[in-house]
């Protein structure tokens, strides 16, 4: 204001200045009523030598009127008034005329305060004083004692003097003639200096995501020295995070916290009772994790705990609301529970699945999570539950098929909602929540009944009796669990190799009859085949099968699905498709159904040729073989500046001769490659692929074992001269070895992904389990979309069509279809062990954007497997069984 700016000018031009700050309060009640009013307030500045001399100034100012009030100002002289309004009245007065004074009308009412703000310089003389008077309606001075002023301020000192009067009620007749009213001394406060800032010091210049510091806050006036008489609420904005609450002592605090997101940030610090008084604290550098934390639809808490979770040091548990981003410890274990079910607004959500840096949807929850090194996007995906009401429903009943389970095969049960009279409630519409005593189970998404009965499948992993429950989402009290549920051991398979041998070929002029030859498979028509009666021999005590599937289309092929017969057809599965009608060849692992069979179901008109290269049968079987899995590996590679050399390189394959149909194009021994294969290994697992020269039909490519005669089956087939993949298991002939026959020119390409020996430490047993899908990334079908780059998935969560395949988490390897449907040319994609290093090696390629499908053996150590594509595609992984110790 005008006055601050002209005291500032005398500042300037003073000697020996003083500048202090006092609070003066005064009461003013006992004028209330009086017929001496009405009344008037006057301050004046004087100086002790009459003439003046300017070395005094005054500012009285932040009037506190409480219930008393100043009216118009009557007179004044050398007294600048600033803005008048409320408590925003200014007063600037200076003796370099002599006297300064202003007077205003006063009505009484309780506590009258402000602030008299003064400059002084010491002189000689009378001294200079600044007073403060109360007058009657006659002009007659409140009676005090001691002089007319209630308040009294000498100046011409080191310390200038404060004195105040109070009137004395026991004069009944003041001396001085004023009107008799008694008002006590006024109250006198020193006024500390205003806090201007905070000053944030002590933090360290680099931390640790989640590890506390401390560092201290001050509160300081504009001279940078602490306002000791400070005492607001201070709020600490921490990035990313809910800010802190605190109190300073003596304007000064202590405070510890930690940061929660990684990165260079700040800490501020601010008064919660002024936007204006701020503080920053140098630059920190977080280190850690970010972890992004959300969920669709966003507002549901989350429950978070273990060791090295962000922020600060966990309180376990800790609640967070998505959306929230927070940091953690790299390498920490963390445990994440969204909150199941949650009431958002007027709707109520039930949880459904996560994502984990776009991962393949799971339901674990809650799920245990090591932090890794990277950034984390953790996505929960709700879907609304509604809560219309249960009804008269009281309780459910849950019936599984059987009483009887075996471990890790999927099982359905129904549930019932049912009256107090056992009677089903056909109006209850409530979500129904599954759980269960083992708490390996794969449990289902949370169920809605129709007309109040619903089915569900589940998977019981834990060899014992076991129990399912189901819960009303909403009402605690409706629920209702199976009687006990025998849950066997699964028996495990071993493996018998044969030579490859065809067992069917519905095409005319084959040698095959019956269920085995003509005619060809007619559109949407299925078929049965007596594997154990065919030409290929008895396969005694065959519980599965491993065989090659080709097809020769008349047309199109939609697909084509082998699975046991006598057990439903899959909804969800298929083996191979041929859209363009090219011939197609694709591996299986199928188990034997009733009488030993297969059967084969096909969408479009197709000749069907089967080739059986081993069977599986019980433990117990003398001979049988069990399964060491492998980190996919390259054992060879013919194209030129691949990096394999000899056999196992350059130059590309070729027939034995011009025109050839059979022989020997390459002998390929494997145990002598880089992929460490040891001599043991009586049976491969590979994967190969050919890539024909010049883009020329390859008629087929066929691979048995050296020094045994060449099959008259095949791996797999090129006509259109594009890239193709294909799975074989084929025995070790002499030496380790095996022959590979091309019909055409082309580059080869083979990867191994494990062996079968005789058993031993690490060896694995095969548990087959009924085709299933476990993922489907397409829009369509639910998933989230073609995916590049690197995805993982939880191949014991439930998938994305809501299915429950079985297994167990003892599993160390997988058995798939694997096939992707890209919207481009998919060059390749690659399955191996979720926390693996990506393998030199692939699954499968699509070089001309074609649907395509291919068996894949992939090993695990966490239930879990990763894919990755070079260029955007959807898969679809259904699961044939797994191997386990």
């Amino acid at each position: 204001m005008s006055g601050k700016i002209w005291i500032a000018g005398v500042l300037a031009i003073a000697g020996q200045m003083h500048a202090k700050q006092i609070l003066v309060t005064l009461d003013t009640s006992p004028l209330i009523g009086s017929a001496a009013g009405p009344f008037q307030i006057t301050f004046e500045l004087a100086d002790g030598g009459i003439a003046g001399d300017g070395n005094n100034a005054v500012i009285v100012s932040d009037f506190r009127l409480g219930a008393s009030s100043l009216g118009s100002s009557n007179s004044g002289n050398f007294c600048s008034q600033g803005s008048a309004s409320g408590e925003f009245l200014e007063l600037s007065m200076s003796d370099a005329s002599g006297q300064a004074w202003c007077t205003f009308q006063l009505t009484p009412g309780n506590n009258l305060g402000f602030t008299v703000s003064y400059t002084t310089n010491v002189d000689s003389g009378i001294p200079d004083e600044f007073v403060v008077m109360i007058f009657d309606r006659l002009g007659n001075p409140i009676p005090t004692t001691g002089g007319v002023a209630l308040f009294q301020l000498d100046f011409d000192s080191t310390n200038p003097t404060v004195k105040t009067f109070a009137g004395d009620p026991t004069q009944s007749e003041p001396a001085n003639g004023g009107s008799g009213i008694p008002i006590p001394a006024p109250i006198v406060t020193p006024f500390m200096p205003a806090v201007t800032h905070f000053a944030v010091t002590g933090t360290p210049a680099s931390v640790s995501v989640g590890t506390p510091f401390s560092f201290t806050v001050a509160a300081l006036d504009a001279n940078n020295n602490v306002v000791t008489n400070y005492s607001d609420l201070v709020v600490l904005e921490l990035p990313y995070g809910m800010p802190n609450l605190g109190y300073l002592t003596s304007g000064m605090g202590v405070f510890s916290t930690t940061l929660s997101v990684p990165g260079p940030q700040t800490i501020t610090v601010g008064d919660a009772l002024s936007g204006f008084i701020l503080g920053t604290s140098g630059t920190i550098n977080a280190t850690g994790v970010l972890v992004n934390l959300t969920s669709t639809p966003e507002g549901v808490p989350v429950t978070i705990s273990g060791t090295g979770c962000a922020p600060g040091v966990l309180v376990t548990p800790a609640t967070y609301v998505t959306p929230a981003k927070l940091g953690w410890v790299p390498n920490t274990t963390c445990s994440v529970r969204f909150w199941d079910p949650v009431i958002i607004g007027p709707a109520s959500y039930g949880f459904q699945s996560w994502t984990v840096n776009g991962s393949a949807p799971s339901r674990a929850n809650p799920l245990v999570l090591d932090s890794g090194t990277s950034t984390w996007r953790i996505n929960a995906t709700y879907s609304m539950v509604g809560g219309a009401g249960p009804g008269a429903a009281t309780h459910f009943s849950v019936i599984p098929t059987t009483s009887t389970i075996v471990a890790g095969m999927p099982v359905q049960f129904t549930v019932s909602a049912l009256d107090s009279s056992n009677r089903t409630v056909t109006s209850y519409s409530d979500p129904v929540h599954i759980t269960s005593s083992d708490n390996f189970a794969q449990l289902p998404p949370d169920l809605t009944l129709t007309s109040g009965v619903g089915t569900f499948t589940a998977s019981l992993a834990t060899a014992s009796s076991q129990t399912m429950t189901a819960s009303d989402l909403f009402t605690s009290s409706i629920t209702g669990t199976s009687s006990p549920i025998n849950v066997s051991p699964a028996s495990g398979l071993t493996f018998i190799p044969i030579t490859p041998c065809r067992v069917m070929d519905t095409r005319p002029g084959r040698p095959f009859t019956g269920p085995f030859g003509v005619p060809y498979l007619s559109a949407n028509t299925s078929r049965s085949i007596p594997i154990s009666t065919g030409a290929c021999g008895t396969f005694p005590g065959a519980l599965a099968y491993s065989m090659n599937v080709t097809v020769v289309p008349h047309s199109t092929l939609s697909f084509l699905t082998i699975w046991p017969s006598g057990q439903p057809q899959p909804a969800h599965a298929s083996t191979l498709n041929s859209l363009d009608g090219r011939y197609k060849a694709n591996a299986a692992i199928v188990p034997a159904g009733t009488g030993g069979a297969v059967s084969v179901y096909v969408t479009d008109a197709t000749d069907v040729i089967l080739d059986i290269n081993g069977y599986f049968v019980p433990n117990t079987t003398p001979g049988g073989l069990v399964f060491y899995p492998m980190t996919p590996c390259r054992v060879m590679d013919t194209r030129v500046g691949h990096g394999f050399t000899g056999v196992y390189g350059p130059p590309s394959l070729t027939p034995p001769f011009a025109g050839a149909t059979s022989g020997t194009s390459r002998t390929l021994p494997v145990q002598s490659s880089t992929c460490t294969i040891p001599p043991t290994a009586q049976v491969y697992s590979f994967n190969f692929t050919v890539v024909p020269v010049a883009g020329a039909p390859l008629g087929w490519l066929s691979a048995w074992p050296t020094g045994q005669p060449e099959p008259s089956a095949s791996i797999l087939n090129a006509p259109t001269g594009t890239i193709v993949a294909n799975a074989a298991i084929i025995p070790a002939g002499a030496g380790g070895s095996i022959d590979i026959f091309v019909h055409d020119a082309t580059d080869a390409i083979v990867d191994i992904n494990g062996y079968f020996a005789p058993p031993g430490p690490g060896g694995l047993s095969f548990y087959a389990l009924p085709p299933c899908r476990v993922m489907d990334t397409r829009l369509a079908r639910g998933g989230p979309g073609p995916f590049g780059g690197s995805i993982d998935d939880d191949i014991l969560g439930v998938s994305t069509t809501g299915n429950v395949c079985g297994g167990t988490p003892s599993a160390q390897a997988y058995v798939f279809n694997a096939t992707v449907v890209p919207p481009a040319p998919l060059p390749y994609l690659t399955l191996w062990p979720q926390g693996a290093t990506l393998p030199r090696a692939s699954t499968l390629n699509a070089i001309d954007g074609a649907i395509t499908s291919n068996m894949a053996i992939v090993p695990t150590t966490n239930t879990e497997i990763s894919a990755y594509a070079n260029t955007p595609t959807d898969l679809i992984l259904d699961l044939a069984g797994y191997f386990a110790p």
